[in-house]
């Protein structure tokens, strides 16, 4: 492999990442070619040196996600910071994905049930004032109401309480999708 290959490998498989950051990228991989032949070396030897471009371009794609995801705290960013990391070794796929599919399962199971809370205190609530003359349990109809309110309250805060539980889920999954290219970056 020559020069012209690597680096249109390289560019071609950045094209995901922001431009800036792979105008920086290409510079710095263009300096390594600069100074190796500088030194003596053949282009080829150079791209042996610097190892395969596609598993580069993964690993700062994957790196351009993770940091754009904890930059942004969005969903989207951090599924494709995991997807990347995935993409890039077998520990991860056979880890990664089991605890990936757990916190998916537990951030829907906290949804459901804060969800199902508050509409089963909206449904004692709304069932007290509108049928007021039919006790629940033998209770009073004003401590029906409120025990429904209360619920209610439960409620919201269990779906608060979930958006902050998945916030910190995606936070996590992506510093440790940084944590592990520094261990394979070296």
């Amino acid at each position: 492999m020559i020069k012209k290959d690597f680096m249109s490998t390289l560019e071609a498989r950045l094209r995901h990442i922001p431009i800036t950051e792979r105008k920086d990228i290409l510079e710095d991989y263009t300096e390594h070619f600069i100074v190796g032949i500088e030194q003596g070396k053949t282009e080829e030897e150079i791209c042996e040196a610097l190892g395969d471009p596609i598993r580069i371009a993964k690993m700062y794609t994957a790196t351009s996600f993770a940091t754009q995801s904890t930059e942004k705290n969005s969903a989207k960013s951090a599924f494709k910071a995991i997807l990347a990391a995935i993409s890039l070794g077998f520990f991860n796929l056979i880890i990664g994905i089991p605890i990936l599919i757990l916190l998916i399962t537990i951030v829907i199971i906290f949804f459901t049930v804060g969800i199902t809370v508050f509409i089963t205190g909206f449904a004692l609530t709304l069932s007290s004032i509108l049928f007021p003359f039919v006790s629940v349990a033998g209770a009073y109809i004003l401590l029906t109401i409120f025990g429904g309110i209360a619920v209610m309250a439960l409620g919201i805060l269990m779906i608060i309480g979930s958006s902050y539980f998945t916030k910190f889920t995606f936070i996590g999954i992506a510093k440790y999708i940084q944590a592990n290219f520094k261990i394979i970056g070296g």
